[in-house]
């Protein structure tokens, strides 16, 4: 007879029981959701059955009423508004608002930052000059330092990358719900890069 442990057991697996989010008629605030990244992310929600997304943006109006407007033609219902993330009281008056007008939030993307690298015990040297984002094709990318000099990056990067590709929004977005929809995944950090950052 085999020896058990108390308190160790297998349990079974049960594919109803243990399914990862089930995005259908949940509630989404995607930060920064009016342009690039953030608008892929809340059409992706969409058209996976989000019930509501609230387009957070900070200066983007007419891009954010834009994104709204996709999304109510995939049957989602959508609302713009504006709140700039690095303004605690800002985003107090964005949670007060969805929480007075949905009850609740299901989904959270924090889109709206980026990141630097520096040594771990050196946060100190967490200049301004670092707070930008990858290489992706974004709008925010591109008008930052041009499509020419983007297009010769994203080139650079292309060839250091195994997948030879140069991200788009759509692969954030794609990215951002398969994690929504795992069952097994947490406490992850996932790079989304063509594999550039095997070369670190």
């Amino acid at each position: 007879m085999p020896a058990t442990s108390p308190g160790i057991g297998i349990a079974a697996f049960d594919p109803v029981k243990e399914q990862g989010m089930d995005i259908n008629g949940t509630v989404a605030v995607v930060t920064g959701g009016g342009t690039g990244i953030g608008a892929a992310v809340a059409e992706s929600l969409a058209r996976k059955g989000a019930a509501t997304v609230v387009v957070n943006y900070s200066r983007s109006a007419a891009e954010a009423q834009a994104t709204v407007a996709r999304l109510e033609e995939l049957g989602c219902k959508a609302v713009a508004v504006a709140a700039d993330v690095s303004d605690d009281a800002a985003v107090r008056r964005l949670a007060e608002r969805v929480r007075a007008d949905h009850g609740r939030v299901d989904i959270l993307v924090c889109n709206a930052g980026t990141t630097g690298w520096v040594p771990f015990p050196d946060l100190d040297g967490l200049t301004d000059d670092l707070w930008r984002p990858g290489i992706v094709a974004t709008r925010w990318h591109i008008d930052r330092v041009g499509e020419q000099v983007f297009s010769d990056m994203a080139a650079k990067e292309e060839m250091k990358a195994p997948l030879r590709r140069t991200a788009q929004p759509e692969h954030i977005a794609q990215m951002v719900t398969a994690l929504l929809e795992s069952d097994l995944v947490t406490g992850e950090t996932l790079v989304g890069d063509g594999g550039r950052h095997l070369g670190y």
